[in-house]
């Protein structure tokens, strides 16, 4: 089942969610997609429609939510912990800010260099 089956969005969204998927980032079968949101209904539904954006391309994704975040706040915990297992994409499609990465902050990530954020490691290690 489809959030669009349950009417958890606006049907008009899924002409750009499956642009974005298709054209923008040319998603493949069994490809893992990581999709982090907040409950706001503006973001909630546009990550929803991008999830069956996905499904539709028969990749993986899964979709998290955490409560809105501010400039000081930390993402949370299980959502850090979702993105260490180093998804194919990662999409952070929130209200306000995605959150600070507190592991990175008080530990950091060693790659070709110390990173203080686990979205910038992985994004600057597979540029490379």
């Amino acid at each position: 089942m489809q959030f669009s089956e349950g009417r958890g969005y606006d049907r008009s969204l899924a002409v750009g969610a499956k642009a974005a998927v298709k054209d923008v980032l040319a998603l493949k079968k069994d490809e893992r997609i990581l999709i982090i949101s907040n409950p706001n209904k503006d973001v909630r539904e546009i990550s929803m429609a991008i999830f069956d954006a996905a499904m539709n391309v028969k990749a993986k994704p899964v979709l998290m939510f955490q409560r809105e975040k501010g400039q000081f706040d930390f993402a949370e915990k299980d959502v850090i912990t979702a993105m260490s297992s180093e998804p194919d994409v990662i999409l952070s499609i929130s209200k306000d800010r995605f959150g600070k990465d507190k592991h990175g902050l008080l530990e950091g990530y060693t790659g070709k260099r110390k990173y203080n954020d686990i979205f910038e490691m992985l994004y600057e290690e597979e540029k490379a």
